[in-house]
């Protein structure tokens, strides 16, 4: 699916062949090249925003370099696109699911299709009977009418960045969703409808256009169908909550083929359940409806790296110290080795730096400098007389849209991954020291501890209570990465992430479901979420597919 298109005036450039009459000066580029465009421009711009194809134009206005138009909000909806709903009259209407594309077991381009699309390398052994491409929700009902009277299962991928490649299964079908990449937003009501194929950088770059924001994924590759049935650990979750919470409303195809709208007021326990089940959600959203958010005005970003010989003294520091941040400041702590990204086992790293370090990194979203500072105040006494960082970065002003290239780079193309997730009662002054010799003595150089306490250590109760089936927090939450790039090297990185486990596990009160070895340790899955909870996900699933017509959570 294209999108729709913007026109930027601006007198630095000509216009591009094919453009409408009187558009001199104008240059057509595509939302996401938006950012990009003005900030060469400089200066003032205007933008005449197309909402479809055959509406009429309106005209905004705005600076370079401010993030959007800044007179936007009042103009009603600026992005406007046709989605694969609009199309579902009419597209594999007549073929029903014989229509839709299929890439079967034993056809050449197979393995490329189930794999290709895939982050992770380590791919786990499943293979589907086909790989299926509908076009549009009657493509979806097709395809699960046709699965429930044949007894196939159907698996769902929307990104493909699911470290546990819940994908792709044994037989069955996986659909691929990739089609469904429409947005459209209102400023007006403050939304943004979505499709499930949408990748989170996308989204970020087109919201900042019109000067709003959604949490959106720290890292910018993920589909936000995934990212979101997971619950979604976004940007600015400590005050803006899990991603989930920011949905309005959705549509799903059920597996009786019957196509429904989800929302608090409308089959809410469908809302419910979609909100935090993942990968074991038995039905197909197409779309989400999304409550957004102003654009905060001056994000900050300051980090502190530290030789990982002084991890207790920087643990202490900031468990203290977040307990007196602002609820706009988000801290993440990470424990990374020799390979990391300039780290000095890289080319163009430096050979001089520690091997192995205690990374603190801590953004703002707030709207002035001024108020960037303060936020930042509890941080500034360090972690004590004598503890220097060999790297400083002091209140970098960073975009929006741009907060996702740093963690992109700590996730290297065309590698295997393991991750697991563990949240504890523990700070991270308590739990973080434990792991500085499992670090040393990981396989590869890239792999890293991501940590962080959401609400500045009140994780325990910053979520509704029962909203949503997302509801497992606690005080501290650690996530080992383990990362490397030789299949001769699986056996002793996965041997490596048991003893993480052996360690965290006794400390641990439960796990993140999107980031959890769900094929090594099934109970995983149960140990995402609140007992009772757990309860109602099961009976709800049956509930709305009681023969099983969607694949239930990934195993081995």
């Amino acid at each position: 699916m294209r999108f729709g298109a913007v026109w930027v005036l601006s007198n630095r450039f000509d216009a591009p062949e094919g453009a409408p009459d009187g558009a001199h000066g104008r240059a057509r580029v595509q939302v996401g090249e938006w950012r990009a465009l003005t900030r060469r421009g400089g200066g003032q711009y205007a933008a005449v925003v197309i909402d479809s194809p055959g509406s009429s134009a309106r005209e905004t206005s705005g600076s370079a370099g401010t993030g959007g138009a800044t007179g936007a909000h009042d103009e009603g909806p600026v992005r406007d696109v046709a989605s694969a709903r609009g199309a579902a009259d009419t597209a594999g209407a007549d073929g029903g699911a014989a229509g839709v594309r299929r890439v079967a077991r034993g056809d050449a381009a197979y393995h490329a299709a189930v794999r290709d699309p895939l982050f992770n390398r380590l791919v786990p052994g499943g293979t589907p009977d086909a790989v299926a491409y509908p076009q549009s929700e009657a493509d979806l009902v097709a395809l699960v009418s046709a699965a429930r009277d044949s007894g196939e299962k159907l698996a769902l991928r929307s990104g493909g960045h699911s470290w546990v490649a819940a994908s792709v299964r044994d037989d069955g079908l996986l659909v691929d969703l990739a089609a469904f990449d429409q947005v459209s937003i209102d400023t007006t009501a403050r939304t943004a409808t979505v499709g499930p194929a949408v990748r989170g950088g996308e989204l970020g770059q087109t919201l900042v256009a019109v000067d709003l924001a959604f949490p959106v994924g720290h890292c910018g590759r993920p589909g936000v169908g995934g990212f979101l049935l997971g619950g979604g650990l976004g940007l600015n979750w400590g005050q803006w909550l899990p991603s989930c919470f920011s949905i309005r409303s959705m549509r799903v195809v059920l597996a009786s083929g019957e196509v429904v709208t989800a929302s608090a007021t409308e089959n809410a326990d469908l809302f419910w359940l979609a909100r935090g089940s993942g990968p074991g959600f038995p039905g197909i959203v197409t779309e989400f409806e999304l409550d957004l958010r102003p654009l905060p005005r001056d994000i900050r970003l300051s980090s502190w790296t530290f030789d990982l010989a002084h991890v207790e003294a920087v643990t202490e520091w900031v468990s203290r110290a977040v307990r007196t941040l602002p609820a706009s400041v988000e801290v993440s702590v990470v424990l990374q080795g020799p390979e990391r990204p300039d780290g000095p086992a890289t080319a163009g790293g430096d050979p001089d730096a520690p091997t192995h370090v205690v990374s603190v990194v801590a953004i703002s979203y707030t709207d002035t400098e001024a108020e960037a500072r303060e936020a930042f105040a509890a941080l500034d006494e360090g972690p004590g007389p004598g503890i220097r960082p060999s790297g400083h970065t002091d209140r970098l002003s960073v975009a929006f849209d741009e907060l996702h290239v740093g963690v992109d780079a700590t996730y290297p193309d065309g590698h295997r991954y393991l991750a697991d997730t563990f949240w504890s009662p523990r700070d991270l002054g308590d739990l973080l020291p434990r792991l500085a010799d499992l670090l040393r003595r990981a396989p590869s150089g890239k792999t890293y501890f991501l940590s962080a306490m959401p609400g500045h250590g009140e994780g325990r109760t910053l979520l509704p209570v029962g909203e949503a089936a997302y509801g497992m927090h606690d005080t501290s939450l650690i996530v080992p990465y383990v990362i490397w790039g030789d299949e001769a090297d699986d056996a002793v990185n996965r041997a490596w992430l048991n003893e993480v486990k052996a360690m965290l596990e006794p400390l641990s009160s439960g796990h993140f479901l999107s980031e959890a070895d769900l094929r090594f340790s099934p109970e995983r899955s149960a140990g995402s979420f609140r007992t009772e909870d757990w309860a109602r996900i099961q009976s709800l699933t049956e509930l709305f597919d009681p023969t099983g017509v969607f694949h239930r959570y990934p195993l081995a």
